[in-house]
């Protein structure tokens, strides 16, 4: 199995980490995402759906708002990035043994 540290918050995201756990191929050690935002009039607090995901599968989850000076535990063989929202330090993308892998949803401006 390779070892997977996924960065992701939306619905989107939620779906490809489903499908890396569906796979059997990976071994997902941690989830980074956004932290619980309020929504709606009430202002109620919502998880987003890859913690919801995560939380499923007893995966650790990690909500920082920045990721400036996040520390690095878990070394994983491979990061995943799939509509995370913040910018991740260069130090954070190449901890991982093989590098880091990011998914867009459209093309990127360079290809537009």
């Amino acid at each position: 199995m390779i070892s997977v540290v996924y960065f992701g918050t939306h619905n989107f995201s939620a779906s490809v980490l489903q499908s890396l756990l569906d796979s059997g191929l990976f071994e997902i050690k941690m989830v980074v995402t956004q932290p619980d935002r309020p929504v709606g009039r009430k202002k109620e607090m919502q998880s987003s759906p890859v913690k919801i995901l995560a939380q499923k599968y007893n995966i650790k989850i990690e909500e920082p708002i920045t990721l400036k000076n996040f520390p690095i535990e878990e070394k994983p063989q491979i990061n995943i990035v799939c509509q995370y929202g913040l910018l991740i330090p260069k130090r954070i993308l190449e901890s991982a043994t093989y590098g880091s892998i990011n998914t867009h949803t459209s093309l990127l401006p360079k290809y537009r």
